[in-house]
């Protein structure tokens, strides 16, 4: 389920910056981090959580690099599971 789910979490997340949502930018990495440490992604739970809480306060300095490291995150997750299958 992580593996469909999480590159259109990823990709709603990025819209979603670039669109000014942060309500919907901090939901959606709300998300993403309960998946991710539901399958020991912690490394990417780390970076949702940062997300989430920047998102919420409308702090946006930073979002971009945080939204880059996600990006890494969540395909070193997804590969990782995807030897698993």
């Amino acid at each position: 389920m992580f593996l469909d789910q999480a590159e259109q979490v990823v990709l709603v997340i990025e819209d979603s910056l670039r669109y000014g949502n942060l309500q919907e930018l901090s939901g959606q990495a709300h998300k993403l981090k309960g998946s991710a440490l539901n399958i020991g992604a912690t490394r990417l739970a780390e970076v949702c959580k940062s997300l989430e809480i920047q998102a919420r306060s409308g702090e946006t300095a930073g979002l971009v690099d945080l939204l880059a490291k996600l990006k890494i995150e969540a395909k070193e997750a997804s590969k990782i599971l995807s030897t698993l299958n």
